[in-house]
C-alpha cells in the first residue's frame, strides 16, 4: 500500500509539472480553412517567435501552405511574395499546388503564373535527385 501511495505522489507531481502545450505549431496552422486566417496566425507567430538567424528555414512549411493558399485563392501577388523566401514543400503541399496549378490551366486563368510556377518545382525536383 506505501508503494502504491508512493508511486501515485511521483506520477502526480511529475504530471503537475509537464510543460504546457505550445501556443503555436503546425498542425493548428494547418486545420484553419482560410488562408485569411492562416496568415494572420502566421504573423502572430513571427511576432512571438521571431525566426532564428542560424535556422531561417524554420518557417519554411508554413510559407509553403500560405503560398498554395494564395494561389488557390486566385492572389498572385502574394503567392509570389511567398515563393520568393524558397520555401520547402512537402508531399501534401506539392499534391495541392499540383491540383491548384491544373485547376487553373482548365480554367484558362493566370497562365503565366502556372507555366513559371511548373518550371520552378520541375526544376526544384530535378534537383532533388542530383
Amino acid at each position: 500500500m506505501k508503494k502504491l501511495i508512493l508511486c501515485l505522489l511521483v506520477t502526480s507531481s511529475a504530471w503537475a509539472q509537464q510543460q504546457p502545450g505550445k501556443k503555436y505549431n503546425l498542425n493548428d496552422f494547418n486545420l484553419i480553412a482560410k488562408v485569411e486566417d492562416q496568415e494572420k496566425y502566421y504573423n502572430e507567430l513571427i511576432k512571438q517567435n521571431p525566426p532564428d538567424a542560424k535556422r531561417p528555414e524554420m518557417y519554411n512549411e508554413y510559407r509553403a501552405q500560405l503560398a498554395v493558399g494564395w494561389l488557390t485563392k486566385g492572389d498572385t501577388a502574394r503567392y509570389q511574395y511567398y515563393m520568393r523566401t524558397k520555401p520547402n514543400f512537402s508531399v501534401l503541399q506539392l499534391v495541392d499546388l499540383t491540383y491548384t496549378l491544373e485547376y487553373m490551366v482548365d480554367e484558362d486563368k493566370h497562365i503565366p503564373i502556372v507555366e513559371k510556377a511548373s518550371r520552378d518545382l520541375l526544376d526544384k525536383i530535378e534537383g532533388h535527385f542530383k
